[in-house]
């Protein structure tokens, strides 16, 4: 299950987030699991049976309120709800997500009113609400906390380790790269290789980092920065007391162990746009079937992937 503790968001919206990822929300299809008879058609479109990805996301109606909130969503895909939003949190910005999770909210409040009401507001009237309570939470929260999260953490000086993971929805291969850097940006090393079958994106971020922290204890490497451009996967190393149930937990908790052989180990989040060379190094495992290790990589590699 994805974890939302991380996402900094009204409560009411957790709390709905928390029933659509574990499947809670009373769509038509998840009625009809409870042998409730109900119309199995969409309440908003009527042409297709309502579950949670088609509700929010792929409805006819729901298509055009994201178009309407210009939100850069096009690139995020998943069969369910629970892997779209996964892979969301991986790939666009915490405020972006922040915005989509308002969205979300109103698309099933629109869709409780087509229920009960038989009225839908219109996707430029829904966006706009959606905007108008994000702006009335914000402007409700304590300054302190705005302060605290638009605060820049300068990051330590030191080694720099990226790494990153690919993965395919379609067959679950999964590949790694990593890539080390000293503290001035320049080449040291990188590595990369295949990862075991992944069911989900997050599982293979996982493997990707137990693979490059085991790396770098073999390097003798005590004090290293480690970059990801995955969130969750961030959130997860983070956190001491909580892990998600599943094997997801367990490779975490591995990670954990390797971390705390260092004398330190921060952990840094980047955007994908910073980890192109790791994620590169994974693509290339993925595109090409080949596993590589690599200790002296041609400098005109390094500055092709950077530009």
């Amino acid at each position: 299950m994805v974890s939302i503790m991380e996402v900094g968001c009204a409560p009411r919206w957790k709390t709905f987030l928390w029933r659509a990822l574990s499947g809670v929300l009373p769509t038509t299809t998840a009625l009809a699991s409870r042998r409730v008879d109900v119309n199995l058609a969409c309440p908003m479109c009527l042409d297709f049976n309502e579950d949670v990805m088609h509700c929010l996301i792929e409805c006819q109606y729901a298509c055009h309120v994201w178009n309407e909130s210009c939100l850069i969503i096009t690139s995020v895909h998943g069969g369910s709800f629970v892997e779209w939003f996964q892979n969301a949190m991986t790939m666009i910005t915490m405020d972006v997500l922040i915005q989509v999770v308002a969205v979300l909210y109103q698309l099933w409040n629109a869709r409780n009113s087509a229920v009960w009401e038989a009225y839908m507001k219109t996707p430029k009237h829904l966006w706009l609400c959606a905007k108008t309570a994000l702006s009335t939470w914000r402007a409700s929260r304590p300054a302190a906390e705005l302060v605290q999260q638009q605060q820049q953490i300068p990051a330590p000086s030191g080694l720099q380790c990226h790494v990153d993971a690919v993965w395919n929805s379609s067959t679950w291969a999964a590949a790694f790269g990593v890539v080390l850097l000293d503290d001035q940006g320049i080449f040291v090393a990188a590595m990369n290789g295949r990862l075991p079958l992944c069911e989900n994106a997050i599982k293979a971020e996982a493997l990707a980092c137990k693979e490059a922290l085991s790396w770098l204890r073999d390097r003798q490497i005590t004090s290293v920065t480690l970059s990801t451009d995955c969130s969750v996967l961030k959130s997860y190393l983070s956190r001491v007391d909580s892990h998600p149930r599943s094997y997801v937990g367990i490779i975490v908790r591995e990670c954990q162990a390797i971390m705390a052989q260092f004398i330190t180990c921060y952990l840094c989040f980047i955007p994908r746009r910073l980890n192109i060379i790791a994620h590169t190094l994974a693509s290339k495992v993925s595109d090409q079937d080949i596993t590589m290790l690599w200790d002296d990589v041609p400098p005109d590699f390094i500055v092709t992937h950077i530009q």
